[in-house]
């Protein structure tokens, strides 16, 4: 079937998501209309085939203009500023930093909301929404430069133009840091020095030189970077462009043989090139931290909306092609299956934007957030595989073509690993975790089980044996991770007015049954019913 009469069927994704939309309903009423309105946007056929459009180019790096004058850029299909356009209207770059009444005590669930719709549609252009949302969190470490360029990185405009950002109506923020999504443990490779004072704003100016590889976002207005100062990995800010309009000693490196994202990428080399230091010189690795994560919530959402809109993509798909029973009863109950923990994933990583927004004044969501983030997007990191794959076996040929929505699913899997060393960093943050803050992390287990019942208390009493097996035994962490997703998913899950969904999601996942595959659904689990509920035909 035409993709574009199945895209047709998605009458709005904000209201056609049960999950979301009940979550949602709770947010001051101005924001409905306007999360409604971005639900027709990513339903839309015009947003689709931008989508497609996008996840078919790859980006190239450009060194020279028409004239043969040596340049630095990077060539995009237009449709991706398109998109950019939007997510960018949307909030997702500045929403954290808006004093609108109406978001507060919100900001991050409305923010997520968002990123979820959005992620469905085409996830590779929020990537640097997301980098540069990242940076500008730590960037307030030097209050005269946040506040010189805040008023442009959080500007709803779109503007690509390559001008001093004085000169821009907006401003962008990219990440020139080798251990992005990584550790920090290991030191940088760039080095610092300083030149002289800064008389505009009293500050020590520095030349940074050093080789980032896989930037995101390269021709960006300007950089975070980390280089070594005096023994200590430091933060610094590095403007693209300077004063005069010359490149602030910033060049793009072809790396053509890893060229193979959608997403604008490339090595950078930093020579004798200008910048501020962020912060203290010993308080690199804790920005760094910071940097990591927040992008793997961003991550986590991304995630969770993409696997949304593929489980949607093929219930309207089987829906519309399978005439033949047996055939259809085996896709469904696949599919139920599936569709079982990507809500799961919605439930999981709203609550994680609540427990974020809540953190500053709440110890215990502090810790849950602190927990979970990691859990979550570990977890998130290989059922997207799983789903995607699950996706396309039941689609079949029909699924295999450049842009389409699965191959949109699959490049975000290889991009997130091409920039992770391994998920085993994230096993460690838990387990770390509970290492330091192991009163707090009994608090945070026991926090679903305030309203009792056996099951709770027994899911609950596992979740403490399990723990205690991690403090001698660091191998039982993946135990560990899998049983806090299903304990609160359920939880989540329970809380919304679905109670079909709930049992079957208890029932199929802390019944300890042993599954490698989906399709391991009970047949006392009604599958039709799970995908009415979960993804409405109306």
């Amino acid at each position: 079937m035409d993709v574009h009469k199945l895209s047709a069927q998605r009458r709005n994704d904000f209201f056609g998501d049960p999950i979301l939309f009940q979550i949602a309903s709770t947010f001051h009423a101005s924001l409905v209309p306007e999360l409604a309105d971005l639900g027709d946007y990513t339903a839309s056929d015009d947003a689709n085939e931008k989508a497609r459009l996008v996840s078919s180019w790859l980006p190239r790096s450009c060194f020279y203009d028409a004239w043969g004058n040596r340049t630095e850029n990077m060539d995009v299909h237009p449709a991706y500023h398109s998109l950019l356009i939007r997510s960018r209207h949307a909030g997702i770059n500045n929403s954290l930093f808006a004093e609108e009444d109406k978001e507060k005590h919100i900001r991050h669930q409305a923010r997520a909301v968002r990123l979820f719709l959005l992620a469905g549609l085409e996830n590779g252009h929020l990537e640097e929404l997301c980098y540069s949302n990242a940076g500008l969190h730590i960037l307030r470490e030097n209050a005269d430069l946040f506040s010189q360029w805040k008023p442009l990185l959080t500007s709803l405009i779109h503007d690509p133009s390559r001008k001093h950002f004085q000169k821009k109506q907006s401003a962008s923020l990219a990440l020139a840091l080798e251990e992005v999504g990584i550790t920090a443990s290991s030191l940088s490779g760039s080095f610092a020095e300083p030149i002289y004072v800064d008389q505009q704003i009293k500050q020590n100016l520095y030349r940074i030189s050093g080789y980032k590889p896989d930037v995101v976002n390269p021709v960006a207005d300007g950089f975070i970077v980390s280089a070594i100062f005096e023994g200590s990995l430091s933060m610094f800010f590095v403007p693209r462009l300077l004063v005069t309009g010359q490149i602030n000693g910033i060049s793009l490196v072809s790396n053509r043989d890893k060229n193979d994202f959608s997403v604008p990428r490339s090595h950078i080399r930093f020579e004798h090139s200008a910048g501020w230091m962020i912060g203290l010189p010993e308080m690199g690795k804790n920005l760094l931290a910071q940097i990591k994560q927040n992008l793997e919530f961003d991550h986590a959402v991304i995630i969770a909306g993409m696997i949304r809109s593929v489980v949607q993509h093929v219930v309207i798909y089987v829906r519309q092609n399978h005439d033949q029973k047996r055939r259809k009863t085996l896709a469904e109950r696949a599919l139920a299956d599936a569709a079982l923990d990507v809500a799961a994933a919605s439930v999981l990583v709203l609550r994680l934007a609540k427990a974020q927004d809540l953190a500053t004044n709440d110890l215990q969501e502090a810790a849950f957030a602190a927990i979970m983030r990691p859990v979550i997007r570990y977890w998130l990191l290989h059922i997207l595989g799983q789903i995607t794959d699950c996706a396309i076996s039941l689609v079949g040929r029909n699924s295999l073509f450049p842009g389409s929505i699965f191959s949109r699913a699959q490049e975000l899997k290889t991009r997130i690993f091409s920039f992770e060393s391994s998920t085993v960093h994230l096993l460690l943050d838990v387990v770390n975790t509970i290492k330091q803050i192991p009163d707090l992390f009994q608090a945070v287990i026991a926090m679903p089980y305030h309203g009792g019942g056996e099951t709770d208390t027994r899911t609950a009493q596992i979740l403490r044996v399990v723990a205690d097996m991690v403090l001698n035994d660091e191998g039982t962490s993946f135990l560990l991770v899998e049983q806090l997703i299903y304990a609160f998913a359920s939880v989540g899950l329970r809380t919304l007015d679905c109670n079909i969904i709930a049992t079957a999601y208890v029932e199929s996942r802390l019944s300890g049954q042993w599954r490698s595959t989906y399709g391991m659904l009970s047949p006392h689990h009604n599958a039709s019913f799970i995908l009415e509920a979960l993804y409405p035909s109306n």
